[in-house]
Order: structure tokens, then sequence, then C-alpha cells
């Protein structure tokens, strides 16, 4: 039992050198792969902030036509109050001019301010929609980068692993080196010497027997 307990040690040693090389390998493909996982993730993330950003500048561009519509009902809508005004007033027999004309003026006045405000809102409300869309697209790029960063941070650490493995690989093989047993035909610190003698029949035989290292000096 003596004898075959250092390769038992050896095995052993071999068996953990083993199945720390292939967990080092495993933990690299598992890192590789939720890198990769995440990026996929992430790029579906970023496509949908693309259509976000698409949408709000539909938006954008939806808001500024709905402005202009209604700037232009602001001004029919004070051209046709100055129409009635102006027949009322000659209908009264006042004429359109002096204080007429004036309330007139200030009808067509109120009709340009408002389309004006019309206008002025609908900007503000597309540029709101340009600011959407720009963090969107922000917000995708940086997804983007982040998740690529990752996938190349990932592989990048795959020579350290390899190197990793190597030294493991270099660990093992030092200490069964340290476990093999001593050669030469020692045994336990002993040689086994043969001592030759003449038999009485004439035959030569020999006698064994273990004698201790040290007595080779």
């Amino acid at each position: 039992m003596a004898a075959i307990a250092p390769f038992i040690a050896i095995a052993a040693t071999v068996a953990s050198t083993g199945v720390a090389v292939y967990s080092q390998y495993r933990q690299q493909q598992a890192s590789e792969a939720g890198a990769e996982t995440q990026r996929r993730l992430d790029e579906e993330r970023a496509v949908a902030l693309g259509r976000q950003a698409t949408q709000e500048r539909v938006n954008a561009g939806q808001q500024r036509a709905v402005a202009q519509r209604r700037a232009e009902e602001r001004q029919d809508e004070a051209r046709r109050l100055v129409a009635k005004q102006n027949a009322r007033f000659a209908a009264s027999g006042g004429g359109t001019e002096g204080s007429a004309a004036a309330i007139m003026g200030e009808t067509v006045k109120q009709g340009d301010y408002n389309a004006e405000l019309e206008l002025w809102q609908g900007k503000e409300k597309g540029r709101a929609h340009l600011a959407n869309a720009y963090d969107a697209d922000t917000q995708a790029t940086i997804t983007r980068a982040g998740a690529n960063a990752r996938v190349e941070a990932a592989k990048n650490a795959r020579g350290g692993t390899y190197l990793n493995m190597a030294g493991t690989i270099l660990s093992g093989v030092g200490k069964v080196a340290g476990q093999m047993p001593a050669g030469g035909g020692s045994d336990g610190g002993t040689a086994r010497i043969a001592y030759d003698h003449d038999e009485p029949s004439g035959w030569r035989t020999s006698t064994y027997r273990n004698v201790p290292e040290y007595e080779f000096g």
C-alpha cells in the first residue's frame, strides 16, 4: 500500500489540475457568452431608442405643421372679423374711416399676433420633440458602445485566461514531479545489493538484501 501511495497522490494532483484548468476555461467561455448576450439585449434597446428618436422627429414636424395651419386659421378669423366690422360700419352710415378704421386695424393686428403665437408654440413643441430625439439617439449610441466594449473586454481577457491556464498546468506538473518516487531502484531510502557466492554443487548464486543508501557515502 505504501508503494502505491505516491501514485495515488500524483493521480489526485493531475485530476485537481485538470479540474482547475477546465474551470478557468469555462469561466472565460461564460464571460464571453454573457457579454454577447448582453450585447444583443443592448442592441435591441438601442434599436428601440432609434425608433423612438425617429418618432420624436416625426412629432416635431407634425407640431410645426399644426402650428402653421392654426396660424393661418387665426389670420383667416381676423380677416373675416374685419370684413364683418367693415360691413357693420358701412351699414351704420358712419363710414369706415377714423375710429372704424382704427378698430379694424386692431383686429388685423390681433389676428397677426394670434398667428405668430401659434407659430411660436408649434416651434417650441417641435424643439421639445427634437430634444427628445437627440436624447434617444445619444442613449442608443452609448448603449451600443458599452455593449461592444464589454464584448471586447471579455475577448481581450481570453489571453490572460490562457496564461492562467498555462500557469496552472505548469504548477501541476511541478507538483507531480515533486511527488514522483525516488529513482535509481531505490525504495524508501534503501538500495537492493546482490552478494554472489559459490554453492557446493558448483553453481554461483546471489543473495539480496536492502542496504541503507547512506552506507554508499
